[in-house]
Parts: structure tokens; sequence; C-alpha cells
């Protein structure tokens, strides 16, 4: 792996020079949001197309057939075209920087006609508002023609959930927008095809020349000579809230306060190479970029991309969710608070499957129902309704917050759990019951019998089901409590005596050898040059499926056995999919491997920064893997564990000298500084000024 191909790291900052070949990707790395809205990097000087910019709005789902949504591509507030001497501004020739730590992001040109400088922001105090600034220099006299729009006429690429398929049919989600002009001020509205979101943008001018307003544009015609400047600057409210006394530095100014106030108490501080800080904070400044409001969570791409229609997966309670836990354990309950208000649906979705309780459905968005047009993984990889249910057991560990297990949590044990006791099938000649037709985390797998991930997550709920019974905060029959017991005691889980551990599943010691390095050549996922179908029938793994079971319910396994499944699968598992680096970096510094473990860290820190599976670009950025690289830092590398307390056993790569970060556990936050000779931990004590701060960003 070469780091620096792509870009130039710095503690701060990600530095490109722009190129024909790189345009694409640097859409995607140079993306902007705060959570409820985000904007890819679509910039002055870029090629436009219809799909390819506008905004995206966390919840903003419209329906594209039947009981199907997408994630609407919105009007692009901030498209800025400009015309030098009647030519085209490139791209090409110009450096772009993202600066993490003030949140701005700016593209520069220099010529020796002129200079100029583009800047963009998307504020993080108030999350309706983003804006942007061009400024010119002239060395030579030229001609300008500037327009800065609010730009309509963009367009959905629903993208199949079949991943081998590529869509080229845009889909229009909008109805003809509506623009008028007031006191400088133009505002926009409009609605989706179906009215399921109404949108209303308002947007404030200025710059160091007069302009014409016209529709949807204004437009800046002059003759510059040489020594004279330019600027213009629009401040948007995606939400038409007003903008009176707005312009561009006070948008700036008060998001970078904000955003200030996050990396005081969330930054990774790393004595160790620059790039690796940079990829930390890098991940660290996506997850704010696209952290939840209350009853909302965090789709496979986040907002910066359409990938997945939006939806979400279990990716955010399995992968994101941890690590808020013990940082900001508040985004933690608004991912959650997502699932609580969806609940009903899962009810629904179940019955609708001939089946009792509660199923959460692989794939959601708008009103929870199920978004997966694909039989074998929609109805088959039934296991995210345990892994939100672990999820949620695992925020009332981390907080002890059983007021709120009590109100909002105990209901979906039990609806969940009778899910499985209806979904498990008894054999009455073993006296067993066994999971029938189950795809695990391991797609490559297929749809298989007695999936050991899938069947202990289920019993895990179950367990959780008996234990609030037991504290007397649920009321089960006799006869439901004694199916319940008995599924647990009966269960079949696949394990080799042989191998010294668990099988994946039943069918995975009769799959044929299959020859990974010969077929592994590139970054590219398996399934691009071998289809699914035959893929099932060889003993290769995705990304990990026992392993992970290792570090979910770590209680089912002894070192020795853990060590074991390392040894059987790990060789055999492909990662074709980006959630699976960080995993196995995170299981190897557990399971004492730190030389492999630093290895798995290196591609899990630079999946995207370098586009090491060769889909960042097309399909955005992979905001799972970013929760699970954090994981790995914090959990891994650190050793930090909350098992009764906080204790932290550091396993620092050779070219790392110390690491920084604050946890809280249970409602005490602590600063964690970890070095080559051990570990130091420190309660902080807030005063009521940082606390109400903390509050207020997070609110």
């Amino acid at each position: 792996m070469e780091i620096g191909k792509h870009n130039t790291y710095l503690p701060w900052q990600i530095e490109t020079d722009i190129t024909e070949q790189n345009e694409r990707f640097c859409q995607s790395i140079f993306y902007q949001g705060n959570g409820r809205f985000g904007l890819r990097a679509v910039l002055p000087g870029d090629t436009y197309t219809s799909e390819n910019h506008g905004a995206y709005k966390a919840g903003g789902f419209e329906y594209i057939k039947s009981g199907i949504t997408d994630m609407v591509n919105l009007p692009d507030p901030l498209r800025l075209d400009v015309f030098i001497d009647s030519v085209p501004l490139s791209n090409i020739g110009s450096k772009q920087i993202l600066d993490m730590k003030r949140g701005l992001m700016t593209r520069t040109w220099e010529t020796d006609q002129f200079s100029c400088t583009y800047s963009r922001v998307v504020s993080f105090k108030e999350k309706d508002l983003t804006g942007h600034r061009f400024f010119m220099k002239v060395k030579k006299q030229l001609s300008l023609f500037v327009v800065d729009a609010i730009d309509d006429s963009v367009m959905n690429l629903p993208i199949n959930d079949d991943q081998t398929v590529e869509n080229e049919e845009s889909l229009g989600l909008l109805k003809e927008c509506h623009f008028s002009w007031e006191d400088g001020v133009l505002t926009m509205k409009g609605n989706t095809i179906h009215d399921t979101l109404a949108l209303t943008y308002a947007k404030r001018f200025g710059s160091s020349v007069p302009g014409n307003e016209c529709g949807s544009q204004k437009r800046y015609e002059t003759e510059l000579s040489a020594g004279s400047t330019f600027f213009l600057e629009a401040v948007v409210s995606l939400e038409g809230n007003s903008l009176e006394w707005y312009d561009f530095d006070k948008l700036r100014s008060e998001s970078e306060e904000a955003l200030s106030l996050f990396w005081k108490e969330h930054d990774i501080i790393l004595s160790g190479p620059v790039e690796d800080q940079c990829a930390i904070r890098w991940a660290l400044f996506n997850l704010k970029q696209n952290e939840p409001e209350e009853g909302l969570s965090i789709g496979a791409r986040g907002l910066t991309h359409s990938r997945y229609k939006g939806c979400y997966f279990w990716d955010t309670e399995i992968f994101i969710l941890p690590y808020y836990l013990y940082t900001n354990p508040d985004i933690a309950k608004n991912i959650l608070s997502y699932r609580i208000g969806t609940f009903p649906q899962a009810k629904e979705y179940a019955a609708s499957l001939n089946l009792k309780g509660a199923r959460y459905p692989w794939m959601s968005a708008l009103d929870g129902s199920e978004q997966c047009e694909s039989w074998d993984t929609g109805k088959c990889e039934v296991h995210v309704t345990a892994d939100i249910v672990w999820a949620m057991d695992q925020y009332v560990q981390a907080t002890g917050d059983h007021a709120f297990e009590k109100k909002n949590l105990v209901e979906i044990y039990l609806e969940t759990a009778r899910f499985w006791a209806s979904r498990c099938t008894y054999i009455a000649q073993s006296d067993r019951y066994e999971m029938l037709f189950v795809k695990g985390p391991n797609e490559y797998g297929g749809v298989t019998k007695n999936n050991t991930y899938t069947t202990c997550m289920a019993l895990h709920t179950i367990k959780l089901a008996l234990a609030a019974t037991k504290r007397g905060e649920l009321v089960l029959s006799s006869e439901e409590r004694a199916e319940f017991e008995a599924i647990i005691s009966k269960a079949v889980i696949p394990y080799s005596d042989e191998e010294g551990t668990y099988l994946e599943d039943d069918l995975f010691p009769l799959q044929e050898p299959f020859d990974l390095k010969a077929h592994k050549t590139s970054g590219k996922a398996l399934y691009h040059t071998i289809c699914f179908d035959r893929l099932q029938r060889y003993k290769v793994v995705k990304q990990p499926d026992v392993l992970l079971l290792y570090l979910l319910l770590p209680e089912y396994f002894s070192v020795e056995e853990a060590r074991n499944a390392w040894a059987l699968y790990e060789p055999i598992t492909s990662h074709d999919s980006t959630l699976s680096w960080s995993m196995h970096a995170l299981i190897a510094y557990k399971l004492g491997l730190q030389e492999v473990g630093e290895h798995y860290l290196k591609q899990a820190m630079f999946l995207d920064l370098e586009e090491l599976m060769e889909n960042t670009s097309g399909e955005g950025l992979h905001i799972g893997a970013m929760g699970a690289l954090l994981q790995a830092v914090l959990f891994g590398v650190m050793g930090l564990s909350f098992s009764g307390g906080v204790s932290a056993s550091p396993s620092l790569p050779p070219s790392w000298q110390q690491i920084e970060s604050k946890v809280t556990y249970k409602g005490e936050r602590y600063r964690v500084v970890c070095d080559t000779k051990g570990s130091h931990l420190e309660k902080i004590s807030l005063t009521n000024d940082e606390m109400s701060s903390i509050l207020n960003l997070n609110a």
C-alpha cells in the first residue's frame, strides 16, 4: 500500500492537486456535512452532471416505486460557474484543501493571469446553513462572468441492491421549483414528486460589484485590470430561515467555534506519523459530519452519497454505535431512537412474514419498512434484529441508564425474542432447535443452516427478555418462559472438536477449497469476477463472521477457541467488505497479535483516503468503516476496557510514541494517555460552563 499516492497529509489538513483522473475521488473525499445536511465536493471547474451534485438531507427520502424510497438529491444551493475571457474555469491544476480543525474546504488556482480561491462551509452551529466565497486577484487584464445559482436540475441515480449491476438511468424526484426575489434574497420553494418532502431555501448574496438577479441565479459580469480584485459570497439556509446579519465570515466563525468544542472533547491526539494522525482525525471528522439528530440514524454512506438508497443497515449499531457509547453516548441514544421509533413497523414486518413479535428490516429508511428488494438478503439476513438489540443492551451497560431501558427497550427485547422463538425450527427427532435459511455476516456463505453468529446473537436477545422478566419489568406466561429456556438450552451451535472452535454454519465443512491469493489480485471485491452463486460454494469469507461473534459476545469463547477461530478463518477472508479490516485489527489486538493488527489497522486508516477498494469515487465514503477504525484505535491499540470500570492495556505500533483520548463511562468523563510504557487514567471534572457548551453542541 502506497500512502500519499492520492493526498498529502498534515496534522489537521488533507491536500490534493486536482487532475482529470481524481475529480470524482475528490468529490467524495472532500465531502462536507453536519449530520442534517451533506454536500459532495462538486466545485467550480468540475464537470457537473445532473446526478453528481446537489445536497442530501438526513431523513430526506421519496418513493421511487411502491414501498421503496431513495434518498433525494436536493437542489444544489451553491452552484458556481466561472468564465474567464469567455472560457470556463477548469479545475485542472488547482489545489484542494480540507481543514478539519476549522471545517473549511478551499480550492485555489494560480496562473500567470490570475490567482483565486474558492471556500465553502457547512455550519456546525446552525445546521441549516451553508455558504461559499470566491475571491480573485488579477495579474493580467481579463473579463469575468460568474453565475451563482440554486440549481434544481439535479436528479437521482437509483442503484440496484445487486452490487454487480450498474445503473445509468437517472430519475427525477423533484417537482418544478419556484423562485422569487425580495430585498436581495433568493427564495426557492418546491416539493418532491409525491409530496413526501417539502423544500424551502433562502440565499443571501454579497459581492464587490453589482450583480443581476435572474430567476434562480445571480450573475456578475465585469472587466478587471491587472492588480484589481473581485469577490462574491453567498449564505444559504436550506430550511428557508432568515439570513439577516449573516455573511460568509460570520457563518465561518460561528461554525469554527462550534467545531472547536467538538475537537476539545473528542480529538484523539497522536504522537506518531503525521499521516496516521490525519487519518484518525479524518475518521472523527466524518463521523461528526454525519452525526444523527434524534429520531434518525446513519446510512451506510452517511450523507456522502445515495448508494444503497441512503438506507440504514446493521453497520450503524455494530460498527459505529460502540464508538459513541464511550465517547458521546447522547449520539448513541439518537441512533437507538430511530429503532425505537420504528418498532411498530418492526412488529408489522414480522407479522407480514407470518412470524411473531418484531423483526427489523435489513435496509430501512423513511418509515422503518424493508427496503431490500432481494429475497436472499432481505428475508434471510435476519441477524440485523439481534444486532440492534445487542446495541441497546450495550448502551445500558455503558451508561447505566436503566430508566431508559425500562421505558423504551424491554418491550423490544420481548417482541424480538418472540420473533426469534418463531423463527427457530424445532426438530422432534433430535429434540433440538435449528435456524434454517439464514445468512450470516459472511454473505459469501449464502443462505445456510444454523449460522453460528445469527443463532448466538438471537439467544442473547432471548436472554435479555428473560432477564427483564426476572427483574419484574416484563410478564411472561409459564409456557412462553419454558419455550425461551428450551431454545437457549437446545439450540444447535455448530462446533468442530477437530478445529477446537465454532464452525460458521452446518455447510461450512462441505464447501470447496478456494485459492484466495490466485483470485484476489486487486482491491476490488471478488463478486466483480466470480458470481455470488459460485462464491457461496467456496470456502471463502467476505468479512468476519465467527470472529465478529468473538468481539460482540466474547463469553462464548475461551482464549484458545478464539485463537483457533483466527487460525481457521483469517487466512480465508477476502476482506471484500470495507468493515472487515478494522474488525480484524481489533480482533488481532485482543488476541495479542500486534504485528498483524498493525497491518490491518494501516489498511483501515487509508481505506477511503487511498481508495484501497476502488469504490470511494463512485460510491461515497464508508462511514461504518470509520466507526470500526475508531473502535480498533480505542479498544485495540489503546486496549480500553469498561468491565466494572475504565482501564487501558495499550499495544502501540512501533512508530507511535503516545496517544491520548477522552472517554465516558456511566456519566463520568476520563482522559486516557497511553505510551510505550503503559497508560495513565485521569477523571475529568467539567466546569458548569464547559458542560453547558458540550450539552449545547450535542443539542
